[in-house]
């Protein structure tokens, strides 16, 4: 499994079940080192997050479905907020 993102609209993301999850809100903008200890797949409703993996980064904002394989390792940085997401632990396939 790797880490995927994938553009969607809401529709497509209600039809993955995301009514169902979990509602996450933050707004610190500190960066943070984050070790998944479980996989996690999110979708963003409001704000903007910037992912650095080594030397690969993605921005990612409303309506980015992202998917996060248990192990991963990266930089997590809010850089528009207020930053919100529907999230499930689990790894979604995004095709």
């Amino acid at each position: 499994m790797e880490f995927k993102v994938k553009e969607m609209t809401m529709g497509e993301a209600q039809e993955m079940g995301i009514d169902h999850w979990t509602l996450w809100q933050d707004d610190d903008f500190s960066p943070q080192d984050w070790l998944l200890e479980r996989p996690e797949t999110f979708y963003i409703l409001e704000g903007e997050l910037l992912i650095q993996e080594g030397e690969k980064e993605y921005h990612l904002k409303p309506g980015d479905m992202a998917a996060f394989p248990q192990g991963m390792h990266c930089l997590w940085q809010l850089k528009k907020i207020p930053f919100s997401k529907k999230v499930i632990y689990s790894y979604l396939d995004l095709k």
